[in-house]
């Protein structure tokens, strides 16, 4: 069997478990699984109703799902291999997945809140920008994205107290911030240790920028030199490929630390601390 043919398989094979994942985030049975009351889970939400631990995991989660299975159903139906964009839809999917992963994984529980507190600023901070965005012609429209960025003013002043109350230094409480990278960076150690897809997760986040702010350099490095073509007036030109092999293996990156997502999720949301 060729390590295309192989991985092929593979993909298959992930595309069957993820069937069962997808169920779970559906909503059709009756949305989110319960947090049981006296869990882990129960008591970190507690510190921060508004923005709990429990939703910035579960939004990893959907994410993760939906991406990881919108890139596989993809390939599967269009039997094309696109240069970039599975590694796009990937990537965010990696996020979603290392999110849940990073928030989840902490013994401490301020830990763990303290991380949740960070993903709430950074939600509502970039929230206030989307409606800075939002055109407004009228007074009427201008008063509402006022009011709408107030609220989320307030909603960030309620986190900064929320992280005060965990020993953060009040003037740094209102800018807590996620850094994308370092929490890809934990979840994959955390993930799948000394794997292949831990450096490949690093390497899917990297590259899968380069396609989502337009760098040429990540489709130079999917020019092959035997498609290389010299015209007859000395021009160069390639056309930028991909496989089952890099997008198996980005894949792969996802849905491990996918899984490992979601036995955190089920482990903190019945067990106690």
């Amino acid at each position: 069997m060729s390590e295309h043919t192989e991985w092929e398989a593979r993909l298959g094979r992930m595309k069957q478990a993820l069937e069962v994942w997808l169920e779970r985030t559906s909503g059709d049975d009756g949305g989110p699984p319960r947090i049981e009351p006296g869990s882990s889970l129960a008591g970190d939400d507690r510190l921060f109703l508004g923005h709990p631990v429990s939703s910035v995991a579960w939004h990893g989660l959907l994410t993760a799902v939906e991406h990881l299975d919108f890139a596989l159903s993809a390939m599967a139906a269009t039997q094309t291999l696109y240069p970039s964009a599975y590694f796009t839809a990937l990537r965010a999917g990696l996020l979603g997945a290392s999110q849940a992963v990073w928030v989840l994984a902490p013994a401490s529980r301020k830990e763990r809140q303290l991380r949740a507190l960070e993903a709430a600023t950074t939600n509502y901070d970039e929230q206030r920008k989307a409606y800075g965005a939002v055109p407004t012609s009228t007074p009427e429209a201008q008063a509402v994205v006022a009011d709408a960025r107030a609220r989320l003013d307030r909603r960030l002043d309620e986190v900064a107290a929320a992280a005060v109350a965990l020993g953060v230094d009040p003037a740094k409480a209102r800018n807590l911030k996620v850094n994308a990278t370092r929490v890809i960076e934990l979840a994959a150690a955390q993930a799948v240790p000394g794997k292949v897809e831990q450096a490949y997760a690093m390497f899917l986040w990297r590259t899968a920028s380069g396609h989502v702010h337009g760098h040429p350099y990540t489709r130079l490095l999917q020019l092959r030199s035997a498609t290389v073509v010299e015209d007859p007036d000395g021009r160069l030109w390639a056309r930028p490929t991909t496989n089952a092999v890099e997008i198996g293996t980005a894949a792969s990156a996802v849905f491990m630390i996918t899984n490992k997502a979601w036995a955190l999720y089920d482990q903190r949301r019945v067990n106690q601390r």
